[in-house]
């Protein structure tokens, strides 16, 4: 995040005070952004922080550990399916057409990496269950 932050402080500096704007910093502060969503997602997740809408839970106690297991199931069969498999498809993909980034020259299956190791980290987060309590940081 912090290097998110300098990369962007840095494009706005070149740009409006030396009047002469810097050729990366765009790019790799949207490939910072990609990758900081995406952990920070499988993140949210192995700590209980997802949004989610817990009606039946609340209203039924008994129900509270059915809707948990569920919404676990669905979240793995999603990230392992679409991030995971698919995700590593596309790096696959884009390394062997050899597609590059146009300003720093990067190949973008090396971006792309992020979206296939999120999806493991949701993956493993979800068969490890909910945080107990008072275990979130």
């Amino acid at each position: 995040m912090a290097g998110l932050v300098g990369l962007v402080c840095w494009q706005v500096f070149t740009r409006f005070v030396l009047r002469d704007p810097s050729s990366f910093t765009e790019e790799a502060a949207r490939f910072a952004l990609i990758w900081l969503g995406l952990l920070g997602a499988a993140r949210a997740l192995g700590g209980g922080l997802h949004l989610s809408i817990d009606l039946l839970a609340l209203r039924s106690p008994g129900w509270a550990r059915v809707t948990s297991v569920a919404s676990r199931a669905v979240c793995a069969t999603f990230a392992g399916g679409v991030m995971t498999f698919g995700g590593a498809k596309l790096v696959a993909l884009t390394l062997d057409l050899g597609q590059v980034s146009p300003a720093l020259g990067w190949q973008l299956g090396h971006v792309y990496v992020a979206l296939p190791l999120a999806g493991a980290l949701m993956v493993l987060y979800a068969a490890l269950g909910p945080p107990r309590q008072g275990a979130r940081d």
